[in-house]
Protein backbone atom coordinates (compact mmCIF):
# COMPACT_ATOMS: atom_id res chain seq x y z
CA UNK A 1 0.00 0.00 0.00
CA UNK A 2 1.55 3.55 -1.11
CA UNK A 3 1.84 6.19 1.45
CA UNK A 4 -1.27 8.29 -0.86
CA UNK A 5 -3.37 5.03 -0.37
CA UNK A 6 -2.79 4.90 2.96
CA UNK A 7 -3.79 8.19 2.79
CA UNK A 8 -6.42 8.16 1.20
CA UNK A 9 -8.37 5.30 3.45
CA UNK A 10 -7.43 6.92 6.03
CA UNK A 11 -10.35 9.88 4.74
CA UNK A 12 -12.80 6.79 4.62
CA UNK A 13 -11.85 4.77 7.88
CA UNK A 14 -11.87 8.09 9.63
CA UNK A 15 -14.28 9.80 11.16
CA UNK A 16 -17.51 8.88 8.75
CA UNK A 17 -19.02 6.37 10.87
CA UNK A 18 -22.40 7.23 11.42
CA UNK A 19 -24.23 6.63 14.86
CA UNK A 20 -16.24 -8.34 10.06
CA UNK A 21 -13.21 -9.43 8.04
CA UNK A 22 -13.07 -10.73 4.11
CA UNK A 23 -15.20 -9.85 1.59
CA UNK A 24 -18.82 -9.70 3.89
CA UNK A 25 -18.92 -6.99 6.34
CA UNK A 26 -21.38 -7.04 8.75
CA UNK A 27 -24.12 -4.36 9.42
CA UNK A 28 -23.74 -3.11 13.07
CA UNK A 29 -27.45 -1.95 12.80
CA UNK A 30 -28.94 -5.23 11.77
CA UNK A 31 -26.36 -7.89 11.99
CA UNK A 32 -26.78 -8.83 8.71
CA UNK A 33 -24.01 -9.53 6.73
CA UNK A 34 -23.47 -6.92 3.74
CA UNK A 35 -21.85 -8.15 0.39
CA UNK A 36 -18.97 -6.19 -0.59
CA UNK A 37 -19.22 -6.70 -4.20
CA UNK A 38 -16.68 -3.97 -6.66
CA UNK A 39 -20.22 -2.17 -7.26
CA UNK A 40 -20.47 -1.65 -3.19
CA UNK A 41 -16.71 -0.63 -3.21
CA UNK A 42 -17.23 1.93 -6.08
CA UNK A 43 -20.38 3.06 -4.71
CA UNK A 44 -18.20 3.55 -1.13
CA UNK A 45 -15.34 5.55 -2.68
CA UNK A 46 -18.14 7.98 -4.06
CA UNK A 47 -19.84 8.67 -1.06
CA UNK A 48 -16.30 8.83 0.94
CA UNK A 49 -15.07 11.48 -1.92
CA UNK A 50 -18.68 13.57 -1.34
CA UNK A 51 -18.28 13.39 3.22
CA UNK A 52 -14.12 13.95 2.77
CA UNK A 53 -15.50 17.58 0.64
CA UNK A 54 -18.13 17.61 3.22
CA UNK A 55 -15.62 17.30 6.30
CA UNK A 56 -13.60 19.88 4.94
CA UNK A 57 -16.26 22.37 4.84
CA UNK A 58 -17.35 21.73 8.19
CA UNK A 59 -13.53 22.29 9.37
CA UNK A 60 -13.28 25.57 8.16
CA UNK A 61 -16.92 26.67 9.40
CA UNK A 62 -16.27 25.37 13.03
CA UNK A 63 -12.52 26.99 13.19
CA UNK A 64 -14.45 30.36 12.59
CA UNK A 65 -16.85 29.64 15.08
CA UNK A 66 -16.66 31.28 18.98
CA UNK A 67 -18.07 28.69 20.96
CA UNK A 68 -18.51 24.87 21.39
CA UNK A 69 -22.26 24.90 21.46
CA UNK A 70 -21.75 26.77 18.04
CA UNK A 71 -19.43 23.83 16.79
CA UNK A 72 -21.58 21.08 17.93
CA UNK A 73 -24.79 22.41 16.62
CA UNK A 74 -22.77 22.77 13.32
CA UNK A 75 -21.51 19.28 13.85
CA UNK A 76 -24.94 18.22 13.60
CA UNK A 77 -26.38 19.63 10.75
CA UNK A 78 -23.17 18.75 8.65
CA UNK A 79 -23.72 14.61 10.06
CA UNK A 80 -27.03 15.37 9.38
CA UNK A 81 -25.91 16.33 5.77
CA UNK A 82 -23.19 13.54 5.59
CA UNK A 83 -25.91 11.03 6.09
CA UNK A 84 -28.09 12.71 2.95
CA UNK A 85 -24.72 12.48 0.94
CA UNK A 86 -24.31 8.37 1.63
CA UNK A 87 -28.46 8.01 0.68
CA UNK A 88 -28.08 10.17 -2.35
CA UNK A 89 -24.83 7.81 -3.56
CA UNK A 90 -26.66 4.50 -5.68
CA UNK A 91 -25.78 1.35 -4.54
CA UNK A 92 -25.07 1.71 -0.96
CA UNK A 93 -27.18 2.56 2.28
CA UNK A 94 -25.74 4.38 5.44
CA UNK A 95 -25.58 1.07 7.35
CA UNK A 96 -23.74 -0.48 4.22
CA UNK A 97 -20.99 2.75 4.23
CA UNK A 98 -20.58 1.67 7.87
CA UNK A 99 -20.28 -2.26 7.88
CA UNK A 100 -17.47 -1.83 5.02
CA UNK A 101 -16.07 0.77 6.93
CA UNK A 102 -15.53 -1.08 9.82
CA UNK A 103 -14.61 -4.34 8.01
CA UNK A 104 -12.06 -2.19 6.00
CA UNK A 105 -10.01 -1.24 9.17
CA UNK A 106 -9.59 -5.43 9.85
CA UNK A 107 -9.23 -6.55 6.38
CA UNK A 108 -6.25 -5.42 4.45
CA UNK A 109 -7.81 -6.61 0.81
CA UNK A 110 -10.83 -4.54 1.81
CA UNK A 111 -8.84 -1.39 2.39
CA UNK A 112 -6.71 -1.96 -0.77
CA UNK A 113 -9.46 -2.21 -3.11
CA UNK A 114 -11.00 0.99 -1.42
CA UNK A 115 -7.97 2.62 -1.39
CA UNK A 116 -7.58 1.82 -5.86
CA UNK A 117 -11.03 3.07 -5.90
CA UNK A 118 -10.29 5.90 -4.28
CA UNK A 119 -7.14 6.69 -6.08
CA UNK A 120 -9.65 6.16 -9.70
CA UNK A 121 -11.93 8.76 -8.82
CA UNK A 122 -9.09 11.21 -8.34
CA UNK A 123 -7.44 11.05 -11.23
Amino acid sequence: MTKRSHGLFAIAAAGFLFVASGAVAQDGATGVPVEVTEEKIEAFAVATLALNELNQAYEQQAAELETDAEREELMLETNMIMMGAVEQVEGISIEEYNAIAMAAREDAALAESINEALVDRLR
